[in-house]
């Protein structure tokens, strides 16, 4: 909204020790963001810092993927049947949680941030 271009979520969270107002609104918005594959059932094929920017809006914080959206099941069956693909969203997001732990490990913002969402 402000014309300028959304920074990956990797860059936030590296930088998060000189800008640790955003702890909240990162928090928030992945929040958001998980809740929305929820929602809609949008399947991932994986979760990093990377593949994730965050775009600054009047209303906050979004947190929008970017890349490797889509179900590599040979059969996706989560991608039709909803309670299977709640807990293949469920699994991705555990495991994007771990890599974040170990990614930014000596960082107790980001700790905080992985509590929250």
């Amino acid at each position: 909204e402000d014309g300028q271009v959304s920074k990956t979520l990797e860059f936030y969270l590296d930088n998060l020790a000189s800008t640790s107002a955003l702890v909240e609104p990162i928090s928030q918005a992945l929040s958001r963001l998980k809740q929305d594959l929820l929602e809609q059932n949008i399947i991932t094929m994986t979760l990093k810092p990377k593949n994730m920017v965050l775009q600054q809006r009047n209303d906050g914080m979004r947190c929008l993927i970017i890349d490797n959206i889509g179900n590599s099941d040979i059969i996706p069956i989560s991608s039709y049947v909803r309670f299977f693909g709640k807990r293949k969203i469920e699994r991705k997001w555990e495991k994007f949680q771990r890599l974040l732990s170990k990614q930014f490990i000596n960082q107790p913002s980001i700790q905080k941030i992985i509590k929250a969402i």
